[in-house]
C-alpha cells in the first residue's frame, strides 16, 4: 500500500513540476495547472480508496470489499468533512483520530477545500485559474491529509 501511495504522489509531483515550470500567465502553463488541480483531487480520492480497502482486506468478506470498492466508483469530493464521514462508517476511532488532527490543521483543511473548488470549476467549465505557488501548496496539503488518513486508520481499537 505504501508503495502505491508513494508512486501515485511521485507521478502527481512530476506532472506538477512540469506545469509549474511555465510562467503564470502562459496559456499552456495555466491550462496544465488547472488540470494539475484535477489530478491533486484524484490523488486524494484514489489514495483514500487504497487505504480504506487495504485496511478492510484482512477483516471483510469479499462481498463487502466489492461493495466498498463500488462506493468509490461514484466519485466523491473528499474534502476533510467527507473523509471524516467515510471513516466513521468503518471505525469511530479512525474518525475521532482524524477529527483531532483536523482541529489543529486549519490551513491544510482550507487547502483541500480550495483545490476542490478549483477542480469543480474546471470540471464544470468554469474559468478559475491556479497559480504555481498555490498548486504546489495544495499538492503538499493533499499529501499531508492522505498521510494523516494512513496514520489514523492504522490505530488499533482501544
Amino acid at each position: 500500500m505504501q508503495l502505491q501511495l508513494v508512486s501515485r504522489y511521485k507521478k502527481l509531483t512530476d506532472f506538477i513540476d512540469t506545469a509549474c515550470s511555465m510562467d503564470d500567465g502562459d496559456p499552456t502553463g495555466d491550462q496544465l495547472r488547472r488540470f494539475g488541480a484535477v489530478l491533486v483531487c484524484g490523488y486524494v480520492e484514489r489514495s483514500i480508496e487504497i487505504i480504506v480497502v487495504e485496511r478492510l482486506k484482512k477483516k471483510a468478506q469479499p462481498q463487502v470489499l466489492n461493495f466498498v470498492k463500488s462506493h468509490f466508483k461514484r466519485g466523491t469530493n473528499f474534502k476533510c468533512a467527507a473523509i471524516r464521514q467515510l471513516l466513521t462508517r468503518f471505525d469511530e476511532d479512525w474518525a475521532k483520530s482524524f477529527d483531532d488532527w483536523v482541529q489543529n490543521n486549519d490551513q491544510r483543511v482550507a487547502g483541500i477545500e480550495s483545490i476542490y473548488y478549483v477542480r469543480n470549476s474546471v470540471a464544470h467549465g468554469g474559468t478559475v485559474g491556479i497559480k504555481k505557488a498555490s498548486l504546489l501548496r495544495y499538492a503538499e496539503d493533499a499529501k499531508v491529509v492522505v498521510d494523516q488518513v494512513l496514520v489514523c486508520t492504522s490505530k488499533k481499537r482501544r
